[in-house]
């Protein structure tokens, strides 16, 4: 089953496919060996054809680990090695021997559950292994897997282009995948969302538009995120509490970020009758001086500034905002602040929220079990001043536990029992609460739904860096307390 396993070094825009073994055997024997530089050694066990991969040794027989001398001594440990018996590697069963039974209320899709997982690469660190990592917390919680299957790992590459985004749709629909768990954030995500609705192919993720939000035109389409409509209300809700009236925007252009603009502005007419939006200043995404567009707010005497963002570009905007001793203001800012200059902030941290989702209702919050088993694992994989283990836990783990829940409840791979499934979902996973129905597939809600949250420490979930969500601003103190956990260097 694990077919083909590529992952080009530094490339955040792989597509990552998990899926149940074929009904009553392994995949044939085949040794795959996962390299960096895209390299993909996929000769059958025991024979090397003598081409391909740096660090080929010419023939390695099954369960060597061994490399040659080439460039890629490294990635020793990493070779996966598929037969029809149960073969260890790295502590672990890859491919189990057992016969996978034919359950009399599975679909001819027996042993071709697959779920195509992405990388949440727009804000995250790309971690090699991680989401083989999180697999194994899965299978450790879930022995039995989903319905009684179990669940593999194998990489779909889509070479962060559109034409490799589409052939990869086209390939998992060609394997008539049963889900796919979240989508290529690549140019080519419209094709992919066209061709998985077409095909009835059910997606859960982190879907990042709302254009993907109405469940009339794409019905097979459910996020672990609100909508871009439900933050931009939280954001209103939160400057009309703050009796801030003078809002202005400093936007790198991008289209998501010309959506985040266009909703709250939407939602101030209703929700923040009485802030004003005075200025909207875009700059190039990659600029490195944007003192122009920040001289231009200042004169435009805001008293709070939004910053937002999908292409990283925030530290030559704290900079120029510093420099220009705009710095007197509340601070908005696109999730991805904490993980690009959040340091350039300096004095602006503790002015400064994030409109955002997975943030603790106080720095006194608890979570359970497996929660916490899962952030701890995040937090071994990243920086230990990476903030907000929880996002990973929601963005990575939670859409397993949905499509699980939404498998077993009909005991089905049918795209319509999923669906189905999924919209009758009211329930709590590692500790988020979600609430979809057939009008509503962003189900996140509760304390851990839409929010305004605080960028600055004190968080909460100890080393998990969970940050606070805020009713409204606290001049001088993002947080408005001084207990909880901040990060150490």
């Amino acid at each position: 089953m694990l077919e083909r396993i590529g992952i080009p070094k530094g490339d955040s825009h792989e597509v990552w496919e998990i899926g149940l073994p074929e009904r009553g055997r392994c995949a044939a024997g085949r040794r795959v060996r996962k390299q960096q530089e895209g390299c993909v050694d996929d000769d059958p066990v025991g024979v090397d054809d003598g081409a391909g991969c740096d660090g080929d040794d010419g023939g390695v027989s099954a369960g060597d680990e061994r490399h040659g001398g080439g460039g890629h001594d490294s990635v020793v440990g990493n070779d996966t090695v598929i037969g029809n018996d149960p073969v260890e590697r790295n502590d672990r069963v890859v491919c189990g021997g057992d016969e996978v039974p034919a359950d009399p209320g599975w679909s001819d899709r027996v042993g071709r559950l697959h779920l195509a997982q992405r990388r949440w690469v727009e804000l995250r660190a790309a971690v090699p292994g991680r989401f083989q990592d999180r697999l194994d917390l899965f299978n450790a919680q879930f022995p039995n897997g989903i319905d009684g299957h179990p669940v593999q790992i194998t990489v779909l590459d889509d070479q962060t282009t559109a034409t490799g985004a589409v052939q990869v749709a086209n390939q998992l629909i060609d394997k008539k995948v049963a889900a796919v768990v979240s989508t290529s954030f690549a140019a080519g995500v419209d094709q992919q969302f066209t061709a998985f609705n077409a095909a009835k192919v059910p997606v859960i993720g982190y879907l990042l538009s709302d254009k993907y939000a109405d469940p009339a035109a794409f019905p097979y389409a459910f996020s672990v995120a609100p909508t871009l409509k439900t933050t931009a209300e939280a954001t209103a809700k939160w400057l009309d509490a703050s009796g801030l009236k003078r809002l202005a925007f400093i936007s790198d252009g991008s289209d998501s970020s010309k959506n985040v603009i266009a909703n709250v502005k939407t939602a101030l007419t209703t929700l923040a009758p009485n802030t004003t939006v005075v200025d909207v200043e875009q700059y190039q995404p990659g600029a490195t001086d944007v003192s122009t567009q920040v001289a231009a707010v200042k004169a435009a005497k805001p008293d709070v500034v939004y910053a937002t963002s999908t292409t990283g570009g925030f530290t030559p905007v704290w900079q120029a905002m510093r420099t220009a001793n705009l710095t007197d203001v509340a601070v908005l800012a696109s999730p991805g602040a904490w993980y690009a200059g959040f340091d350039a902030m300096g004095p602006l941290q503790a002015k400064a929220y994030s409109p955002y989702t997975g943030c603790a209702a106080s720095v006194d919050a608890t979570f359970g079990a497996p929660t916490v088993k899962i952030m701890d694992a995040y937090r071994a994989l990243f920086p230990k001043t990476f903030v907000n283990m929880l996002t990973d836990v929601q963005n990575e783990s939670v859409p397993l536990a949905l499509i699980k829940s939404a498998i077993e409840k009909y005991h089905s791979v049918d795209p319509d029992a999923i669906k189905r499934g999924l919209e009758e979902t009211k329930d709590t996973f590692y500790d988020i609460q979600f609430a979809f129905s057939p009008t509503n597939h962003n189900g996140v809600t509760g304390d851990y739904g839409a929010a305004v949250c605080t960028m600055a420490p004190p968080y909460a979930g100890g080393t998990a860096l969970i940050p606070i969500s805020s009713k409204k601003y606290v001049p001088g103190s993002a947080a408005g307390s001084t207990t909880g956990t901040t990060p150490s260097s």
